[in-house]
């Protein structure tokens, strides 16, 4: 009995040992076949062509990480990609921050990858109110009342989410006798403040370098930029939290493992494969990926939540800071 016990124990061990890496490779294969085809939503105007023909090196890169085809989905504005991500009709999709919020509010149904990194180094932008230092307003309390300029009444970054912010401190831009006066690009809104017009101006920053520079990148820059003379002049008496860049997202009921190698992938094509990374990111970034974490992503999803406002996503907020995969020139 005992040696027909120990026959019989060793034969059930080898089973085992048989059978795990069989069922460990089904387990990996299993994800491919319930993915099938990977489809990555994109925002594209314009020669749809040519936007497949760029992004066709990442398109690739992704295809051979995962070993299973990816196809690109590309949508006309970012509302509609909002729609597709948040309606499952694309597994992937790359879009601003606040269109990644959006997304999540309307379904909780995503997660982020990455978030795209500046050359300085950093992986997102502040909302800030800039004024000049010898004028009326001195800190957020005296904006009441004055006439601050605004770049875009369509952006997120740099209007409706510091109106937002602003208002839980108990600042109300849009009561009393405060002007917002809105200009019809931000171009003309830049230089109509850079030349003495407004008591303050709606901005954002990098936060990162040299504040009397105007930091890297970022509404001072670009006002010491017009004008050399206001260095020292100016100053900034609020600044929000962070959004940051373009993100990378996915759908949250994929399995583990392709969102594993998809983080492996992306953090590494900046270095590995910079005709991919070229491909699908707007020159105004030049430092890869960074890992992308939900709390990131807070204050844009508590705006988004508190407003109901997530199907008013526009264009503009692609403009700040960021672009979309049609539009490569550099924004203010």
């Amino acid at each position: 009995m005992t040696f027909n016990f120990k026959i019989g124990f060793l034969a059930l061990f080898l089973s085992i040992l048989a059978v795990v890496p069989f069922g460990v490779s089904i387990a990996r294969a299993d994800w491919k076949d319930d993915l099938g085809t990977l489809r990555i939503g994109i925002v594209a105007n314009g020669d749809i062509a040519r936007v497949f023909a760029k992004v066709e090196p990442f398109r690739l890169a992704v295809s051979e990480k995962l070993g299973i085809p990816v196809e690109i989905i590309p949508s006309g504005d970012l509302a509609s990609l909002i729609q597709n991500h948040a309606e499952k009709r694309v597994e992937y999709a790359i879009f601003s921050a606040a269109s990644y919020a959006a997304t999540w509010q309307l379904c909780e149904c995503v997660e982020p990858l990455v978030v795209a990194r500046s050359s300085d180094g950093s992986h997102g932008i502040y909302p800030v109110v800039i004024a000049r230092k010898d004028g009326p307003v001195k800190s957020i309390n005296d904006l009441a009342g004055k006439n601050i300029l605004i770049m875009s009444k369509q952006s997120v970054v740099t209007y409706s989410l510091p109106i937002y912010q602003l208002k839980k401190s108990g600042i109300d831009l849009t009561a009393g006798q405060t002007r917002l006066t809105e200009f019809p690009s931000a171009d003309e809104a830049l230089e109509a403040f850079a030349a003495g017009e407004g008591d303050a101006i709606l901005g954002w920053s990098s936060k990162v370098g040299d504040p009397t520079q105007g930091y890297s990148r970022g509404t001072m820059k670009v006002l010491l930029e017009l004008d050399p003379v206001l260095a020292g002049s100016l100053g900034e008496v609020w600044s929000g939290p962070m959004v940051p860049h373009r993100v990378h997202s996915i759908q949250k009921n994929i399995a583990s493992e392709p969102k594993s190698l998809l983080r492996e992938l992306l953090t590494g094509l900046y270095d590995g494969d910079p005709v991919a990374f070229d491909s699908v990111e707007p020159t105004y970034y030049g430092g890869g990926f960074d890992l992308a974490r939900q709390s990131d992503f807070d204050a844009l999803v508590d705006y988004f939540q508190s407003t109901g406002k997530s199907e008013q996503i526009s264009g503009e907020d692609a403009k700040i800071g960021d672009q979309d995969l049609d539009a490569p020139e550099k924004s203010q």
